[in-house]
């Protein structure tokens, strides 16, 4: 393999070794991580998972062990922005013979890109440099990916990205052709070990259906956006392959900030269906003949029209940010002209996702 895309796994107890990157057969290794920004999207979700308290812990050195609850501590975002300085920190203290085969190292911290390369002798220490060209705004590692895919695509043939993340491989399908190289990822552990070639899934797939994933999924449930409860994945994605003039209605999902009322009205006539009416046009008209059937209760009605316009900015603002994974500055902060109203960003905190079940493919059927 000419590329790997990994990061070091955390199931020994020492900082200091999980700092060791695991190298595989590559001769180049990109790391890239989160940011957590004030104003953020996957904000509830967070809140969600530090609901139970959080463990603030300082690295103090590597020789210090890893906390034991390590779902705990990683619900904190200065955990996590900690844990990523002290990776970037220890990696730059290596020797130049720790690199083994690896040419490079491309390591991301905060906006910032790190380049760690062998220095002059096996013996010295690894030199280190600031990339500007990968210098990015992004907030989620997912789109990051993508982007320093398109970077390592100018000089490799073979990319591989490990996640377990099903953003990524929507990503992954999504993108692909406007990249070219061949890609490969690589997910889940012991017997549910995969390594999925993209290629073979674009084989299947119309070239017009993998560039809708990234807004199909944005509206129909990811981490940071809520589901139709009860619908799942398979039944949205049948409801899309039964009527295929959709497509270009989710494609349309993230090519701007502004989410059109003709947009609104598509999407609702498709939940409409999602939901067995193939008459009605309008999600109230739908949740009202579903009412007065007596077959559904409250909780199992589509959403109503002014909350379906919500979830779609929502979505909307999800898919803009995916769909430029492959461009440094995301800019959707300034044109969406966010505004805080007593502490809540309108319809960026707003989700009912399950962080705990959402976004890992490493138990789903692919």
């Amino acid at each position: 393999m000419e590329n790997i895309w990994g990061v070091c796994g955390f199931d020994i107890p020492l900082f200091g070794e999980a700092g060791e990157a695991r190298q595989g057969k590559a001769n180049r290794l990109d790391f890239v991580a989160d940011r957590y920004p004030a104003i953020s999207i996957k904000n509830s979700e967070r809140s969600k998972r530090a609901a139970q308290g959080i463990q603030r812990v300082h690295i103090l050195n590597k020789d210090q062990n890893i906390p034991k609850q390590w779902k705990k501590y990683l619900s904190s975002g200065e955990n996590k922005e900690s844990l990523i300085a002290f990776l970037c920190d220890h990696w730059r203290s290596y020797i130049s013979s720790s690199l083994s085969h690896l040419d490079c190292i491309y390591v991301t911290r905060k906006e910032k890109c790190l380049l760690i390369t062998s220095g002059t002798t096996q013996t010295e220490h690894v030199s280190t440099r600031e990339v500007p060209q990968l210098e990015c705004d992004h907030e989620e590692a997912d789109t990051i990916l993508l982007l320093h895919y398109k970077a390592a695509a100018l000089s490799h043939q073979r990319i591989i990205i490990k996640s377990p993340d099903t953003d990524v491989f929507v990503l992954c399908i999504a993108m692909q052709k406007t990249i070219g190289k061949e890609l490969l990822m690589m997910t889940g552990t012991g017997n549910k070990f995969r390594l999925i070639d993209i290629s073979s899934i674009l084989n299947v797939l119309d070239e017009e259906l993998c560039a809708c994933l990234p807004g199909f999924h944005a509206f129909s449930g990811c981490d940071s956006t809520s589901a139709f409860l009860g619908k799942g994945k398979v039944k949205p994605w049948k409801a899309l392959q039964m009527n295929p003039r959709f497509v270009e209605i989710f494609s349309q999902l993230g090519r701007s900030a502004e989410v059109s009322d003709e947009l609104v009205v598509s999407l609702g006539t498709f939940v409409c269906l999602l939901y067995g009416d193939q008459t009605s046009t309008c999600v109230d008209e739908c949740r009202y003949q579903l009412f007065k059937s007596g077959k559904y209760s409250d909780d199992v009605l589509p959403p109503d029209s002014d909350s379906l316009r919500q979830r779609i900015k929502r979505a909307n603002f999800q898919a803009l940010a995916w769909n430029r994974c492959k461009d440094c500055h995301n800019g959707q902060d300034e044109e969406h002209n966010l505004e805080e109203i007593d502490g809540q960003f309108p319809y960026l905190n707003s989700t009912e996702c399950d962080p705990e079940t959402d976004g890992d493919i490493s138990d789903d059927e692919c």
